[in-house]
């Protein structure tokens, strides 16, 4: 929810229509949540290594309609990455293996940035990284994985920065006003 009562009060001040300050609203509020959200806010919100989670998150939206406590938004936060919904709720200990693209492409990247030593696998080149991914999977598998509630995340994030956007718009109309 976004609040807008200091910008309704000044608004009221001014003697403009609240249906007109709500109209108005929404529609900047639509502009900017779809520009922001589309943008890559959960790479904000997720550091991930690939990047291909962080760019393969969309939004659907926004619904935008004023309420009396602010600026509701709803948005269908969605990912075609098959992963996102695993890194989103976590996996629970003793599921199945992964399958072993995604974790062989997150570890051939890791591994070529440096951030990653295959030496201990005893091998080289390609069979390194199938090594390497072998045991992630097989650890994955006992262990589970957290959940880290990325779309979440991402929601919050794009939500201040709306609300530092309608506070912005209060503090320049309320300068428009006073300099009448």
């Amino acid at each position: 929810m976004i609040d807008v009562s200091q910008l309704r009060a000044l608004a009221d001040d001014a003697g403009v229509a609240a249906s007109e300050l709500d109209q108005a609203l929404v529609e900047g509020v639509a502009v900017a949540a779809g520009a922001g959200m589309r943008e890559g806010r959960i790479a904000a919100a997720e550091k991930l290594y690939t990047g291909e989670l962080a760019n393969g998150i969309f939004t659907e939206g926004p619904s935008i309609r004023p309420s009396p406590d602010g600026i509701e938004i709803r948005d269908a936060i969605f990912s075609p990455i098959p992963h996102a919904a695993i890194v989103d709720t976590g996996r629970r200990a003793g599921a199945r293996w992964p399958p072993p693209g995604p974790i062989e492409r997150w570890v051939q990247l890791r591994a070529q940035r440096g951030q990653l030593d295959l030496s201990w696998t005893g091998k080289t080149g390609r069979e390194a990284v199938k090594s390497a991914a072998f045991r992630i999977r097989a650890a994955i598998s006992r262990r589970g994985l957290p959940p880290r509630g990325v779309f979440e995340r991402a929601k919050e994030t794009a939500e201040r920065e709306l609300q530092d956007l309608v506070e912005a718009l209060a503090d320049s109309f309320r300068q428009t006003i006073e300099g009448r």
